[in-house]
């Protein structure tokens, strides 16, 4: 139902906006229980809103929903106005959600929306679904096209009591807990999310009666004084005991490890976990996360953002070093030590610098194949290089500055511009300002070689 209304929405209203006029956002919240929360929103821009008439009543979606149980309530949320559908699912491992998800322009690929394989002492719990807006077809039947499509803004959110060992998601918060996908509207998307549930139940019950049973056993051949059944039972019982031991071991080894970066990240002071939008290169603008250091030696920020899907790493330094006029924090100057792109199918094959120059710089950037906990290790040193580049920049920029100063007509005669009264002052000003660029070039292009990087 709410696809049939959000097909003729996008057909005949919302390009007369020419910008993305729909919103929808859709959470699934599982606890450890196995009850669910499920809610969906379907936003409007205000604009559009006002061409709707009664199809922003609940009444008419309570009315022509397919669902008895579900809940629906109109909201207003920054801008946009909508209809939220809300609905409790108790037990989710047996009552299957996938008859609620096509209201969300989810389908499950295999048919259900969670996969169940269980085992005595866990289950493995898969979701796997397929979001394609290219399937909307409009009043007439005929398929949408993309660019009407792209008027749709989704996001798509899972909330797991239990870290997952496998994900495709695009954000993870909440302590790994909740998944956060924001699915093209252009093309077939695929939602992968894999999770264990341990039945420490069955592995208490099932280690107690095996001790009781070897000890039962033990008792009763020491008492008939037959040592033969002592050594075939404890042989047995030790065997019994590894095949629990092997159970754990292999659930344990689904549990999802810290890399490198997260665990050097779990060491911020203080952490933006909201993305804002941060200068991350010299006049671009990117919406990142910021984690800050105080007791860190080799930086002090580190910066997380994505480019081109992949998610890339900034370790920065934040000198005490002011810069310009003013006394505001923007002016304290800072510097990149380096920067990883984490390969998400293999993170020991990602790519590191530590000379970025930005997007359209024309120097040369090295870019080299590396791991995290390459990466981490080499950045006592290439901090080192970075701080000494640092100093002599200082200075240039300490000079410089004081040139400025002494250029001004009041300044001439002080003690501290006597030096620059018997130079050309031009090309004193030339040199000291080129100095001052080529020290800010070479702390930039700072870099480690490749056989120090491979220590």
């Amino acid at each position: 139902m709410k696809k049939r209304i959000l097909s003729i929405l996008l057909i005949s209203i919302c390009p007369l906006f020419l910008s993305a006029c729909v919103k929808t956002d859709t959470d699934i919240v599982i606890d450890k229980k196995g009850n669910a929360t499920f809610s969906s929103k379907l936003l409007f821009d205000k604009n559009v809103a006002n061409y709707m008439g009664d199809t922003l009543n609940p009444e008419y979606y309570k009315k022509n929903s397919q669902d008895t149980e579900m809940e629906f309530t109109k909201i207003h949320e920054d801008g946009y106005v909508g209809i939220k559908s809300h609905k409790n699912i108790k037990n989710i491992y047996k009552n299957d959600l996938s008859t609620l998800l096509d209201e969300s322009y989810l389908t499950p690929k295999n048919k259900k929306f969670l996969e169940i394989n269980k085992s005595v002492f866990h289950k493995n719990i898969k979701i796997n679904l397929v979001s394609n807006f290219s399937n909307m077809k409009d009043a007439n039947g005929k398929a949408i096209d993309k660019n009407t499509a792209e008027l749709i803004t989704p996001t798509f959110r899972i909330t797991i009591p239990y870290k997952a060992y496998k994900n495709n998601a695009q954000h993870v918060t909440n302590d790994s807990h909740t998944y956060e996908w924001k699915p093209s509207t252009s093309n077939s998307n695929e939602i992968i999310l894999e999770y264990n549930i341990i039945n420490f139940l069955n592995i208490s019950i099932f280690a107690i009666a095996i001790l009781l049973l070897i000890l039962g056993i033990i008792f009763y051949s020491i008492k008939k004084q037959k040592k033969l059944y002592i050594s075939l039972f404890a042989t047995s019982g030790i065997l019994l005991l590894y095949i629990i031991i092997f159970e754990i071991v292999c659930f344990i080894g689904n549990i999802p490890r810290l890399s490198v970066i997260e665990k050097v990240l779990k060491q911020a002071t203080e952490i933006n976990k909201t993305e804002a939008i941060y200068l991350i290169e010299d006049y671009e603008e990117t919406p990142a996360k910021k984690y800050h250091f105080f007791d860190n030696k080799e930086f002090t920020d580190v910066f997380e953002f994505k480019d081109k899907g992949v998610s890339v790493y900034k370790f920065s330094v934040e000198t005490d070093f002011q810069v310009g006029n003013g006394n505001d924090d923007d002016n304290y100057f800072s510097y990149e030590i380096g920067r990883i792109y984490v390969n998400p199918q293999d993170s020991k094959k990602s790519k590191c610098t530590y000379n970025y120059m930005g997007k359209f710089s024309d120097e040369k950037i090295d870019y080299f194949e590396c791991s995290e906990s390459q990466f981490i290790k080499s950045l006592p040193e290439i901090a080192k290089i970075k701080k000494e580049k640092f100093n002599e920049l200082k200075k240039a920029y300490k000079e410089r500055e004081l040139i400025d100063i002494c250029g001004m007509a009041d300044n001439e005669n002080t003690p501290e511009c006597s030096r620059f009264n018997d130079k050309n002052w031009e090309q004193e000003w030339e040199r000291i300002e080129n100095s001052a660029k080529s020290s800010l070039t070479k702390l930039r292009c700072a870099t480690l070689d490749k056989m120090s990087f491979q220590k």
